[in-house]
């Protein structure tokens, strides 16, 4: 598995995992991602891809899982004020690459890379 840096051409595939698990989850009873969400921030999105936050893993050409990370600090982190951090935000796996711990990897490999930052 590589973590790499998103292009510009990964912004739609990785809005649609996105959408993808939002119905997932809601039609599960979760309620935390709404259906729709992510493609009406695509422009916010597309914004961090520029900015070199999204990560994408790729399995046979396709988007497999993708994950932001921003050296930007979260509000509820304000307390804690670390000399140095990446924030992980927006976390999705193909629901094709579930219970292979692909999610495990990709958050190993994030903190490989804050650990580098």
């Amino acid at each position: 598995m590589r973590l790499e840096v998103a292009t510009a051409a990964d912004v739609d595939p990785f809005v649609e995992l996105l959408e993808a698990a939002a119905r997932w989850m809601t039609g599960r009873g979760v309620t935390q991602w709404q259906p729709g969400s992510f493609a009406s921030r695509r422009a916010s999105i597309a914004a961090e891809q520029t900015a070199g936050e999204l990560r994408v893993v790729r399995v046979g050409g396709s988007l497999a899982a993708g994950i932001v990370l921003s050296a930007a600090m979260d509000p509820i982190w304000a307390t804690v004020r670390p000399a140095r951090a990446l924030y992980a935000h927006r976390l999705v796996i193909d629901r094709r690459y579930a219970g292979q711990g692909l999610g495990e990897r990709v958050l190993a490999a994030a903190e490989d890379e804050a650990e580098r930052a």
